[in-house]
């Protein structure tokens, strides 16, 4: 966030020359003239600050109840509201009903999970120090799952593999992991064998007959054991043990031992019914909340595209007219029309990627000519790499017979061209390559720009992932780019790599199956197409 003039001023007075008072007034001021509500909030942050450091006191408290009501957080990403909340909690008197609407704000606010500017650290600290500062007040029920989620994250510990109870690496604790690994359930040895307990409990066991749950590791079988059954393959090495309660009553037992295994059956089934009703409640959820956020982006980007649209053929038509348009009048058109570009390329790769992650996306394929697609993505990109900023030598040695969607594959090289003209270095040349190795066919792009250090290279696919976030603030982009790219191409059955050496460049690799006319055919149905980058357009 850009702070105002102003700041620099406030944090003079408060911080160099210790006048407390006129620092307080300074960034009151900024928080009454400032019509953004995240400086707002965090004006009023430091004005509460410098008030109680000049013993200000009821004056600091009516500031930190103002700012208890906004959202926000501070330049570390914490929430400004839970701050406020606590810090209330400490500078107010025991019994008042400050105090009291303080602790029970800040509870309310810890327990909703639903509340997005609270980080787990964050969470976790402020329950802590409330139930220190007002223990009466302040009831956190799943604060002993946030330390166990801490502690585990913490120790680096293992998750265990899909869909199996394993040891998770803490002493007593074990781990069940969703099907798709995008949730981990923690349960304490003496929590888990409570809950198969009171399951098997339930169960109509034969008269004189009791159960028991072990873990890996206990002791092995007691006497008057009737049976042990292993709960594998859901919970390796645990057992479900059956006991009779002396030899008259063992005699009785066995002769029920078809209704001892019926039910052991339903035990086995229920538990794992059970443990995965609770992970798939989670992912449930999960994806609903996914769902949602990609539908969002969707209507969104589709509202905003037809505004885009109307500006840029305002825009062309005055630059178009010579006389009517020059000098310092042009030269700012000429930037809304840029710019205006590079907006329409950020929500058409926004359109895509949400069509990608709703399985909306469908591909025609059709023989093509790898050739016709390298020439029309270089064609978009035109623009950028004529002039002084970049140069774009294209190589193309035979025909590329593939089998694709065109449109598709001229987007991923758009994607690729638009990512080295990005990052670019002092060199600002850039080669796209097209040619045939063995049965398959590669389009490469190469740069001489800042290249990837191997970190970089091992997530530079990922979804929103920006190597250099500098440059992607100067030149525009949310990392989909390259993450696009990599799902077109795996459609087609093919694969995309990166070679990279950090301050010498980069190249970006295409492989998709060489694939002849007659054995080319539709494989999916006709449908939407992604939109290709608004600069084969310009």
């Amino acid at each position: 966030i850009e702070m105002p003039d102003e700041w620099n001023l406030a944090e003079s007075l408060e911080f160099w020359e210790q006048n407390l008072a006129a620092a307080a007034d300074a960034y009151g001021r900024i928080a009454a003239d400032s019509q953004d509500e995240q400086i707002k909030a965090r004006a009023e942050q430091a004005q509460a600050r410098c008030l109680l450091r000049a013993g200000e006191k009821q004056a600091a408290i009516a500031v930190l109840g103002r700012l208890s009501q906004r959202d926000g957080v501070d330049a570390s990403g914490r929430s400004l509201a839970a701050d406020a909340q606590l810090r209330l909690l400490e500078v107010t008197e025991p019994e008042s009903s400050e105090r009291r609407a303080a602790a029970r704000q800040l509870t309310d606010r810890l327990n909703n999970y639903a509340v997005a500017d609270l980080s787990a650290s964050q969470r976790r600290f402020l329950m802590h120090r409330a139930r220190e500062l007002a223990p009466q007040m302040a009831s956190f029920p799943l604060l002993a799952a946030e330390d166990l989620a801490a502690e585990f994250v913490a120790a680096g510990a293992n998750r265990s593999a899909a869909s199996v109870v394993k040891p998770s690496g803490l002493e007593g604790v074990w781990s069940l992991t969703s099907a798709d690994g995008r949730m981990t359930v923690l349960y304490r040895t003496e929590n888990l064998k409570s809950q198969l307990g009171a399951s098997a409990i339930d169960q109509a066991w034969p008269e004189s007959v009791s159960v028991s749950v072990r873990a890996p590791g206990e002791s092995a079988a007691a006497p008057n054991e009737l049976m042990a059954a292993s709960l594998a393959p859901t919970m390796p090495g645990w057992g479900l043990h059956l006991h009779a309660a002396g030899d008259a009553a063992l005699e009785a037992a066995t002769s029920g031992r078809r209704t001892l295994l019926l039910s052991i059956a339903t035990v086995l089934v229920g538990a794992t019914v059970a443990l995965t009703g609770v992970v798939a409640n989670g992912v449930r959820r999960q994806m609903q909340l996914a769902r949602l956020k990609n539908d969002l982006v969707a209507t969104v980007s589709h509202e905003l595209k037809t505004p885009l649209a109307s500006i840029r053929l305002l825009v062309d038509t005055l630059l178009d007219d010579d006389h009517g348009v020059a000098g310092e009048h042009r030269e700012y058109l000429e930037l809304i029309s840029r710019e205006n570009a590079r907006l329409t390329r950020l929500i058409d790769n926004f359109l895509t990627f949400s069509r990608l992650e709703r399985g909306k996306q469908r591909f025609t394929f059709q023989p093509i000519d790898g050739r016709e697609v390298i020439s029309r993505a270089a064609a978009a990109v035109a623009d950028r790499f004529n002039g002084e900023q970049a140069q774009l030598r294209v190589e193309i040695d035979e025909p590329l017979p593939v089998c694709g969607d065109r449109d598709a594959l001229v987007t991923a090289v758009i994607n690729l061209l638009d990512n080295a003209w990005k990052y670019r270095g002092e060199t600002k040349e850039a080669t796209l390559r097209g040619g045939v190795s063995g049965d398959r066919v590669l389009i490469e792009v190469a740069d001489h720009g800042i290249g990837l250090n191997p970190r970089a290279v091992r997530r530079v696919f990922d979804r929103f992932y920006q190597a250099d976030e500098r440059l992607s603030r100067l030149h525009g982009g949310c990392g989909l780019g390259l993450s696009i790219v990599k799902s077109i191409v795996t459609a087609h059955g093919g694969d995309v790599a990166v070679t990279s050496t950090f301050g010498n460049g980069s190249t970006f690799s295409i492989s998709l199956p060489k694939t002849y006319i007659n054995v080319c055919e539709n494989s999916r149905q006709p449908a939407e197409k992604p939109a290709l980058a608004a600069a084969e357009k310009s």
